[in-house]
């Protein structure tokens, strides 16, 4: 199998080196005997080695992100992944919808339809282990792996919609597997066999896992989060629109609930996100538009003249004035 997922590395694109047969300093977790793939970019490094094996693609993905980072991606054929999540924290949007997310040492499965995504991921390191499944194979799973019968449909009937199931925690069965298929990456058919091998039993513990109720409980529902950014994304240019309490009472949440799932879904509290959703509105509005900056502040949430003028200054070193004097685009 081809690896099903193209990504798409826009903008200041450093430098692309493949077939590297040299660990990158910023690799940890590599699989042994395979080359890599690595991208430079301004925002991140990225390294990539994949290997196909009895009709599954595996891939090792490797990020240094050095400021938060959306990188753009295409699932090419419609698939189901296993995903382990080894260090860091991502998320994936459809368009501007939250599909899914993941933490580190958390195993999942999905189902993708031929879409395009994008990733985001804050500043920092990143590491995930990625299965495309067989989907001839995986349509025979409904019998032995029950829990898993919704991907098997999603695949059968090439939904267009995404299909997450619960996360699961690292446990050590998946410590010891993960381990044990780094050493058996190369062109061995039999350490391919004995690769598809542990696939099944990775397949094996989830659906386990999934029947002992054995996954994390409380997880944020993609409803829920969608929820949010909608609202926040309609609300935060009106000052008394836009609070804890607020966006609890939208939600149906408790506020301590809203400022953990601010956390998650922002990486930041929910005003410093406001603040910088602001402070980037007003940065547009000064460079396209005639809005007077007497005027501004109050366009973007901001009754206080006088604290929008102090907040935008610490922001970002400069006043408004300046700053349209500089940015202006004519």
């Amino acid at each position: 199998m081809a690896n099903p997922i193209t990504i798409h590395h826009e903008g200041a694109l450093v430098e692309e080196l493949f077939g590297l047969t040299e660990c990158p300093y910023f690799n940890n977790y590599p699989l042994r005997g395979l080359p890599w793939d690595v991208i430079k970019h301004k925002d991140y490094n990225m390294s990539l080695q994949e290997i196909d094996f009895i009709g599954n693609h595996m891939q090792l993905l490797e990020m240094e992100c050095l400021t938060g980072t959306s990188i753009r991606f295409s699932v090419n054929e419609p698939s189901i992944f296993f995903a382990i999540m080894i260090e860091g924290f991502v998320k994936f949007q459809k368009a501007k919808t939250l599909v899914s997310y993941a933490m580190r040492g958390v195993l999942y499965m999905t189902y993708s339809p031929s879409a395009d995504f994008t990733l985001h991921a804050s500043a920092g390191k990143h590491t995930m282990m990625i299965v495309c499944i067989d989907s001839d194979w995986f349509k025979s799973a409904k019998r032995p792996f029950p829990r898993l019968e919704p991907l098997v449909n999603c695949i059968q009937q090439r939904n267009d919609e995404v299909l997450t199931l619960p996360m699961c925690r690292f446990a050590q069965p998946i410590a010891d597997l993960w381990d044990s298929m780094r050493m058996l990456c190369s062109d061995n058919f039999l350490h391919k066999l004995e690769l598809a091998n542990h696939v099944t039993k990775l397949i094996e513990f989830y659906n386990t896992q999934l029947e002992n109720d054995n996954y994390i409980k409380g997880q944020l529902v993609t409803e829920t989060a969608n929820l949010f950014f909608m609202y926040v994304d309609a609300n935060y240019m009106f000052e008394n629109r836009i609070s804890i309490a607020l966006v609890s009472e939208h939600l149906g949440e408790s506020k301590t609930r809203v400022e953990e799932y601010a956390k998650l879904l922002f990486g930041k509290s929910l005003l410093k996100h406001v603040r910088d959703l602001r402070m980037a509105k007003a940065a547009q509005l000064l460079k396209e538009t005639d809005v007077p900056v007497s005027a501004l502040g109050f366009k973007v949430g901001y009754s206080n003249r006088s604290h929008f003028f102090k907040i935008f200054n610490a922001y970002f070193d400069t006043s408004p004035l300046e700053y349209r004097a500089q940015h202006r685009i004519h």
